[in-house]
């Protein structure tokens, strides 16, 4: 029983049932239980504000209010005191539910009080929520809600969403639930602004939002992916769940399909590989626990720092400005939830040729329904089309049947000139034998190894060698996106202090790293290419 709802789940409903019952108290104080109006009339007789007052204060607040919303949280406190903590059996009685039951009215003027700060309506779903809530506590107390009680009060909430709705049509707040998804164009301009600031912050944000949008899942999901789960899958990486909010029992076997996430060689700051790599490359001691988390502390520090990492730039008046005049959002409709519509929204609205309505709801762990979750268990082809749309490849050019990089010693055709330097070496042995080949590739396969090792030490890689393939492509996405990632960061930043950044070795590979596409002769040293719908092959 007490490991039925998740702690998250619990603060939110005891915040909103404390501040109910306080409202009770002060309104119809005949439904409160005789001790626990004692303890809180107590409150109120015996309150020391001098705590507060001498607190430093920066905002609006005269004294008064100050003093108003003190008391009220000492209030709350109290209420919480007697509805005990999450998983723990309630000993003390708050509400007197017989005589509560008997008006629902008195429940729909708490709602119909219950107003923004600046005297507006809530939203439909905010005032469902409170409902819930109230539910919430009936099942802490065991107590059967009788069935007039439930129905009238049904009626009263479907009047007062009707009104807060149509508030909401004539101007009065968003029409949006929620946060606004990001488009693909303001996702990627985040990601370049993280990797500008040049800090383990932006490092740390970069990878969480490539990950929480290719993924398309929610951030507490992203908290919950260990290093164990990026498992290099052929052509893409692919990441399972076992736990989520909509599936915390783990019965659903479509919740636990690996998610593939591909590279981009195209774009920096789309590319899941080389984000994820560069993360690693600049902590390289998370590599040290393989069954470890890839953002390891405590969960809610970690939701934390990304948005405070956000708070920095939504802040940022200059970015403010283009945030609001280029992309038409403003920075207040813009949250961590944002990251995962934008990853929805992406999947299908980029063609009418996208992938399946099933793949696209088992990739955002969404129920497809009882009966179909039972049929539609395996999606894994559409499952990889997603993953290439996420990853930020167009779907209307043959480009997005790209590979993934890696280092293959062979000549270099005159479509990849882009990925090199003018002044870099591409002269490499034309027409080489099978066997010339394969003696190339073992020394070119040596000095990445040696250039790993380096970077995040031989003893930890010997230790975890199943996530040595994604380091090995992750090396190849970094150094065709390195004179991109070299030009983004700042001169002062401490992170070209790292060994990615000052070791000669690893710039030397970069004549090695290829891409190909299935028609190229090259594409013999891939592996397969996955989740290329058919149109795409007549672009080529």
């Amino acid at each position: 029983e007490k490991n039925t709802r998740a702690k998250s789940t619990f603060d939110t409903h005891q915040n909103e049932n404390t501040r109910f019952i306080v409202w009770l108290f002060y309104n119809y104080e005949r439904f409160i239980h005789d001790e626990l109006s004692r303890d809180l009339q107590e409150v109120i007789e015996t309150v020391d504000y001098d705590e507060m007052l001498r607190r430093k204060y920066r905002g609006k607040k005269s004294v008064e209010e100050r003093k108003k919303h003190y008391l009220f949280q000492q209030l709350r406190n109290t209420v919480g005191g007697f509805l005990g903590t999450p998983g723990s059996s309630i000993k003390k009685d708050t509400v007197k539910f017989d005589q509560f039951v008997a008006d629902h009215q008195i429940f729909v003027e708490y709602l119909a009080k219950r107003r923004k700060s600046n005297g507006g309506l809530m939203k439909p779903s905010v005032y469902k929520s409170y409902r819930a809530s109230l539910s919430f506590l009936f099942w802490r107390y065991d107590y059967q809600v009788p069935e007039q009680f439930s129905s009238k009060l049904k009626t009263s909430m479907d009047g007062i969403k009707r009104i807060a709705n149509k508030a909401r049509q004539c101007g009065e707040g968003n029409i949006e639930d929620g946060k606004r998804p990001l488009n693909f164009e303001l996702f990627l301009q985040f990601n370049r602004w993280f990797l500008e600031m040049g800090t383990y912050e932006g490092m740390h944000a970069l990878a969480y939002s490539l990950a929480t949008f290719n993924l398309a899942c929610r951030g507490d999901s992203t908290l919950m992916i260990c290093l164990k789960h990026l498992q290099w899958k052929g052509d893409a990486t692919g990441v399972p769940f076992s736990h989520s909010k909509e599936e915390q029992l783990g019965d659903d076997p479509t919740k636990r399909l690996p998610r593939y996430c591909f590279g981009n060689p195209f774009t920096q700051e789309a590319d899941f590989i080389s984000g994820i790599f560069l993360y690693l490359a600049t902590n390289p001691e998370l590599i040290g626990d393989k069954d470890g988390p890839l953002f390891p502390g405590a969960k809610d520090s970690h939701s934390t720092k990304f948005s405070n990492t956000l708070k920095i730039i939504l802040k940022d008046p200059e970015k403010r400005e283009i945030i609001q005049k280029k992309y038409a959002f403003e920075p207040e409709d813009i949250g961590v939830h944002s990251w995962r519509k934008a990853a929805h929204t992406k999947m299908n609205c980029g063609s009418t040729a996208g992938p399946t309505n099933s793949a696209a709801c088992i990739r955002g762990g969404h129920s497809i329904g009882a009966v179909r979750d039972v049929y539609v268990v395996q999606e894994k082809a559409s499952d990889q089309y997603c993953g290439r749309i996420l990853a930020g490849l167009d779907e209307m050019s043959a480009s997005f049947a790209v590979s993934y990089p890696d280092f293959i010693p062979i000549e270099v055709m005159k479509s990849f000139d882009w990925m090199f330097d003018d002044n870099e070496d591409r002269s490499v042995k034309k027409g080489v034998s099978e066997d010339e080949y394969e003696e190339k590739k073992k020394e070119v396969d040596a000095e990445v190894k040696e250039v790993l090792d380096c970077i995040f030490t031989k003893e930890r890689l010997e230790k975890f060698p199943t996530i040595y393939r994604f380091l090995e492509i992750g090396l190849a996405s970094f150094l065709i996106h390195s004179k991109t990632i070299s030009e983004r960061l700042p001169p002062n930043s401490t992170l070209l202090h790292q060994p990615l950044f000052t070791m000669i070795k690893v710039y030397r590979l970069k004549q090695y790293v290829r891409i190909a596409m299935p028609w190229d002769d090259h594409c013999k040293y891939f592996s397969k290419p996955t989740g290329i719908p058919p149109h795409v092959i007549n672009y080529q």
